[in-house]
């Protein structure tokens, strides 16, 4: 239902409103950029959060206890895994997909052991964790969302030995909004 409204400025020009798109996910150029500016601000502010963490525990020095060039070189929400590979990203989803992967492309971590530890609204619900047996290891975890946990859902990579983050995902759970 399309509505109408006179501009301010000048009360002969009408402004037309438009609903969005119904099939739930807004693909316009504006959303886009207004999703990578969210994931943007959240990185760099996991990335500032952890550095002050460290900074704030530690006066002195500290060096990571994982190898020289390991780490996660890839990892992503995705609604599926197929061959070993994210079919999506997900960055916000809605309530009305109920099932959501975390799926991280391990380097140089053999001989470890990782867990992918899932958390809503700074709570930890979930705790998978993974013995890395080669120097390459793609791996994936699997949520079932209620549809009442909306709000910002966050996974850590963490070494099982030192309990030290190596990585962090967020994504957003939103309710479905009415047609």
């Amino acid at each position: 239902m399309n509505q109408t409204t006179t501009s301010p400025a000048s009360s002969t020009q009408p402004i037309v409103m438009t609903p969005r798109a119904t099939s739930g996910y807004d693909r316009s150029p504006h959303h886009r950029t207004r999703t990578r500016h969210t994931m943007r601000t959240l990185t760099l502010g996991l990335a500032a959060l952890a550095a002050l963490s460290l900074s704030a525990a530690n006066a002195q020095e500290v060096k990571s206890p994982l190898p020289p060039n390991s780490g996660v070189a890839r990892a992503a929400f995705t609604t599926q895994v197929v061959g070993d590979e994210p079919v999506d990203q997900v960055v916000v989803l809605t309530n009305d997909v109920r099932e959501i992967s975390y799926f991280t492309d391990l380097r140089g971590l053999d001989g470890c052991t990782v867990t992918h530890q899932w958390e809503h609204e700074g709570q930890v619900v979930a705790r998978i964790s993974f013995s890395v047996e080669a120097s390459r290891r793609k791996l994936h975890s699997t949520r079932q969302l209620d549809a009442a946990a909306t709000g910002h859902w966050t996974v850590l990579v963490l070494d099982e030995q030192t309990g030290w983050p190596i990585h962090a995902s967020v994504f957003r759970y939103d309710p479905v909004t009415p047609r």
